[in-house]
This record gives structure tokens, C-alpha cells and sequence, in this order.
């Protein structure tokens, strides 16, 4: 069942989706997101890798890829970003001797280094955002190396986003219904990856969504560390030089805050589109937006940085902008959007092949809800309809243990199970809390406090910090080890329904380990210890700031993301 957090919104949604239900036609189902990586890997055999589709230009390699104009163009900008990042922080740079870790630039460039697909997706609901055609196709690429013996994917991601031309019956028609067993039937002439299709006048531009900066749990032990991604949309100007674009949705709040009358035009145009802001249909005009944006992790919405609609509007609630309203719009922006319920900053990472440490799960607790909304709208009715643009609410469920809960009067509370009476916790953030039990369980949240912003993201910190209780016979792991609001474990004798045991790596010796050069596996068996986690799976995923990691006996475990070295910047080769 979902919850929606905003009880007013809940009848201008549902008009939204009210459409007429039309007649189910011979083949009733279409896949609407190919990541098995069988099928990815043939996709990409039959010329669906990065240069063909975004540069014209095959490449195996990052090198090969540096060779293409655009491909050249995005370097020199991201480039440019991380050398502005390390020259306003002294402590920051590649590698572990660095207290705050930057990533290196030289892998995007790395003849060693690759961006391989590993998903297509269809966003035949983007059709509302679209100027023409009906919504998006989506090539996902993840920047992937191998070093010598030695191999490992990056927390990188960089989407190549095509329209759909025609109708959205006609687009509907291209996606055949077993895509992800037989993805040969994406490339007919017919259907959805056919060349034409692909052809540059299609191409709307280059998505990078990039982990720049991130400082361990021991530089930042309040909040569990520090990571920052930074989010940039490219596309080819009229002259063909790549560009950075308007992010969509994403107001430059530096100068809107810095000029009275373009902050006061922004918010007279979200108070005549009301409706559009409540359907989740929205579309900003670009004199509000930014090309240029960093999220920041742990802790998701209740991070300035990531809200920026709050941090222009707060305060305004009388005129229409509540605080419900602002927290839809932050969900819509860029960086709200990439921080709530995803996985360390990225909603689709990828499926792996079954290795320990690998990620269970590749898809993020907001994707996994949404694709069954896509999904069923795909089955209901060749059209669709103009509204599937959902926020972190609407998707999940307040009545399961760590799932959210409203703060505020009138916001779901938490539902009492069965087997348990489940509170609503502030954890961290003021208006979104956590359901726990009374005596805590394992996986429960076990640090509570109140965010108190500072200058700038890195200056945010927790106050007022309290300890919540864990169940006999367990312990909390704080945020200051890794474990952002700390996490209750146990001991790894007769686990119950429910957990599983995996080894957690102590973060100094892991470290230490890394900086003398030692294989990343090799720190992991010596620093880490077994205890008993929250066992996860698509169908039960890991609450906020953790990631799905496969234990030793291949069940999905529930652990922070830093402990995984592909969502790490640092414990990777030197390139020399």
C-alpha cells in the first residue's frame, strides 16, 4: 500500500491519473527497464556503447573516447569542476593520504578505464517534459576500469538520453515485452533500439551524475562522513561544441537569492502553477535554473544543500508555498531528486554478477517502488498518462520498521504491526522521521538529533544527540565508524527471520590497510568483523544510507556504501 505525505496534494494527483483505462491489447506487458547483465552485454556488443550512440564514434576505452569531440569537451568541464573543488579545500586530494578524498580525473581519460551499459530504460512517462515525441529512451552507463589484475566499477554514472519520436502509441509499440531475455528484439527495425532511432537528431543530451568528494566517517564522525556528487546535463550547441545545460527543475539559488526580483518572479510562477507542482508535471523555465549542481550525502532531504526550493522559499507558507509544497518541489529538483531513497546519490547502479561484496541489489528503495507504477501504466493502457513524476512519499510505505513517517500534523504516521508497536523517530530530518520499535531491532536507526546547517554543506553537523535504544543482546555501531544515525547489530549466533550476518571492516585499519597498497579484498578479510544486519533484497531494501551488499552466504546484507570499494573515490590503482 502507498502512503502519500501530503494530504492536500492527494486529490490533484489522483485527477492527474484518472485517465480512461483502454482496451488491453494481445501483448499486455512491456519491459520498461533492461539491466540483466546478460542483456546489457549484447546490447552493447551490437554497437550500443557510449562514443557510437553520443559522439558517433565507436570506442572500447576511455582513451578511445577522449579522441571525440564531445567525449573531450565533458572532460575538460568535470576536469575543471574537481581542480575549482581542490583549490577551496587544502585537505582535499586523490588519494588516501588526503583526509578529505577527491576522485581522479585521469579515469576519465584511462585507457584502463571504460563506461559499459548496464541499463536501457524506457521513460515513456517522461512524455510531460518532453518538447516533442513521447518522453525518453535512457542508456545508463557506469565508468568501470581494469588495472592489471585488478578490477572495479566507480561511483560514476553518465545516461545518454534519447526522445521517442512519433505518438505514444507508436512509442509504445516499440518496446517488445521480454526486452531483458531477449534483448536482440530491442534492435529490429521496429522497435525501441532500432538505428534510426538512434540517430544524433534524437539525442537530447548526456546526463553525468559523478561521486566528486568524499570524506570518511573519522574526518566527519557526527553525520557518518561526507560525500558530494556533482550533477551536470550536457548537450552540442548549434555550432557542435558540448556544453553544460539548464538542470531540469534545479533553481540557481545563488542568484536568485543575490537578485529580490528573480526570486520574486520565480516564486509569483510556482504560485500560478500550483496544480502542475502538485501533479509532479512541472517545468521550470530556464531564466531560474542552474547548470551546475552538487548533492551531498548521508542524510538525503534533511540536507540543505539538496533543497533548494526550501532554502529560497522557507518561511513563505502564507502565500501558498508550504512546507509540504517545497519538499514535493526539492524531490523534483535534481538534487533533492538524486538524494531521497537512492543508493549513495545514484538510483540505478547497475546488476552485478554473484561475488561477495558486490551489490545485491543495483537499483535504489525509489526505483524499485516507481517501476511498478511504470509498469503498471505500460500494461493499463497503450497512452499514457501526463503525470508519473512521484516523490519520496508517494512511494513508500510509513507502516514498516525504518520506513518514513511525517513529523508534522496531517503526515502519515507510523502503522502498528502485528508483532510490534513502531514510534516515529527524528532521526535527523524535521519533517520526515523513521518508524522503529519501542526496544529498537537489528538495522534500527540508533542515533537521533536535530541538523543544524552550516555555511556551507561541510559544515553541517548533528546537535543535540541522543541514543536510541537496540534490542537485548545488541549493539549500536555509530555514525563516527561509518554508520550514518549508527545502526544495531548483533551477534552472529541463530539469526532471526529477517537478518542475516556479514563482516563489517573497522574503518582505521581498512584504511591503513588500503594506504600500503594492499588489495582492496585483502583489507576487507583482514579488518573485518562478522555481526548480524537487516537482510535486504529488491523486495525489502535497506532504510536511508545504506546499500544492499551480498554477504558470504549470498543473501543481500544491509551496510553503509563507503564499505563497498565501487562506491568509493579512493582504495582504487594509482594511474601514473
Amino acid at each position: 500500500m502507498r502512503r502519500r505525505l501530503v494530504a492536500g496534494v492527494i486529490g490533484s494527483a489522483l485527477a492527474a491519473l484518472a485517465w480512461p483505462v483502454v482496451a488491453q491489447p494481445s501483448e499486455a506487458h512491456r519491459d520498461v527497464l533492461i539491466d540483466a547483465p546478460a542483456a546489457v552485454a549484447q546490447l552493447a556488443a551490437a554497437g550500443l556503447d557510449l562514443g557510437s550512440v553520443a559522439f558517433t564514434h565507436p570506442a572500447a576505452n576511455n582513451a578511445e573516447l577522449q579522441q571525440t569531440a564531445g567525449w573531450s569537451a565533458i572532460v575538460r568541464h568535470l576536469t575543471a569542476a574537481l581542480a575549482a573543488r581542490a583549490r577551496a579545500d587544502r585537505q582535499l586530494g586523490v588519494g588516501l593520504r588526503h583526509p578529505h578524498r577527491l576522485f581522479d580525473a585521469r579515469w576519465l581519460t584511462a585507457q584502463e578505464a571504460r563506461l559499459e551499459l548496464v541499463a536501457v530504460v524506457n521513460r515513456m512517462d517522461r512524455a510531460p517534459f518532453a518538447s516533442e515525441g513521447c518522453g525518453e529512451t535512457r542508456l545508463v552507463y557506469r565508468l568501470a576500469y581494469r588495472h592489471g589484475e585488478d578490477a572495479s566499477r566507480l561511483p560514476m554514472t553518465v545516461n545518454a538520453v534519447l526522445r521517442q519520436p512519433g505518438t505514444c502509441f507508436e512509442a509504445w509499440k516499440r518496446w517488445p515485452w521480454q526486452a531483458n531475455r531477449q534483448p536482440e528484439l530491442l534492435l529490429r527495425p521496429d522497435a525501441a533500439l532500432a538505428p534510426p532511432l538512434l540517430a544524433a537528431e534524437n539525442l537530447v543530451g548526456v546526463e553525468v551524475n559523478l561521486q566528486s568528494v568524499r570524506w570518511p566517517a573519522t574526518a566527519k564522525p557526527d553525520l557518518g562522513g561526507h560525500a558530494e556528487s556533482l550533477l551536470r546535463v550536457f548537450q552540442p550547441g548549434a555550432d557542435g561544441v558540448w556544453r553544460p545545460t539548464p538542470l531540469e527543475n534545479q533553481p540557481d539559488v545563488a542568484r536568485l537569492a543575490a537578485d529580490p526580483a528573480a526570486r520574486a518572479a520565480l516564486r509569483a510562477w510556482l504560485l500560478e502553477h500550483t496544480a502542475e507542482v502538485d501533479a509532479g508535471t512541472a517545468v521550470l523555465p530556464q531564466a531560474f535554473l542552474a547548470t551546475a549542481a552538487t548533492a551531498v550525502a548521508p542524510r538525503g532531504l534533511a540536507r540543505p544543500q539538496n533543497r533548494p526550493f526550501r532554502r529560497l522559499f522557507e518561511g513563505d507558507a502564507s502565500d501558498g508555498l508550504s512546507p509540504a509544497r517545497l519538499r514535493r518541489l526539492d524531490a523534483m529538483a535534481c538534487t533533492g531528486c538524486h538524494q531521497a531513497n537512492s543508493l549513495a546519490g545514484f538510483h540505478l547502479l547497475g546488476e552485478e554478477a554473484a561475488a561477495i561484496g558486490a551489490l545485491a541489489v543495483g537499483r535504489s528503495p525509489h526505483l524499485v517502488h516507481e517501476l511498478v507504477a511504470r509498469q503498471a501504466d505500460m500494461d493499463r493502457w497503450p497512452e499514457m498518462p501526463p503525470s508519473r513524476r512521484l516523490d519520496e512519499a508517494d512511494l513508500l510505505d510509513a507502516g514498516m520498521p525504518n520506513g518514513p513517517c511525517g513529523l508534522r500534523p496531517g503526515w502519515p504516521p507510523c502503522a502498528d504491526l502485528p508483532t510490534a508497536k513502531l514510534r516515529c523517530v527524528q532521526v535527523d530530518d524535521a519533517e520526515i522521521g523513521v518508524c522503529i520499535p519501542a526496544a529498537g531491532d537489528i538495522g534500527s536507526v540508533c542515533e537521533a538529533g536535530e541538523l543544524q546547517p552550516g555555511a556551507s554543506a561541510t559544515g553541517d553537523s548533528l546537535r543535540h544527540a541522543t541514543a536510541l535504544p537496540c534490542p537485548d543482546g545488541a549493539a549500536c555501531d555509530r555514525s563516527r565508524g561509518g554508520f550514518p544515525a549508527g545502526m544495531c547489530v548483533g551477534a552472529c549466533a541463530n539469526p532471526p527471520d529477517g537478518t542475516t550476518c556479514t563482516g563489517i571492516p573497522q574503518p582505521i585499519p581498512f584504511d591503513k590497510c588500503l594506504a600500503r597498497r594492499k588489495p582492496f579484498s585483502e583489507c576487507v578479510a583482514a579488518t573485518a568483523a562478522p555481526v548480524l544486519v537487516r537482510a535486504c533484497s529488491a523486495e525489502t531494501p535497506c532504510r536511508g544510507d545504506l546499500v544492499c551488499s551480498r554477504g558470504p552466504q549470498g543473501q543481500g546484507a544491509c551496510i553503509p556504501p563507503y564499505f563497498l570499494r565501487q562506491l568509493r573515490v579512493d582504495g582504487h590503482p594509482s594511474l601514473r
